[in-house]
């Protein structure tokens, strides 16, 4: 599960499924690194983001 803090501009990363099938962190920080290296989000975006597993 993707969380942000609602910061505007900051992408649903959630309903991106390459993100929401991320299993630890360190996958989710790697997928989220690709994304800042895209350009497809800004730094303030990026500190609005955290990994969490989904609840079942």
């Amino acid at each position: 599960v993707i969380c942000t803090d609602g910061i505007a501009g900051a992408p649903d990363l959630a309903a991106d499924p390459w993100f929401s099938a991320a299993t630890s962190n360190d996958i989710f920080e790697q997928r989220l690194m690709s994304y800042i290296q895209d350009g497809q989000m800004d730094d303030a975006s990026v500190v609005a983001l955290r990994w969490r597993p989904a609840t079942a």
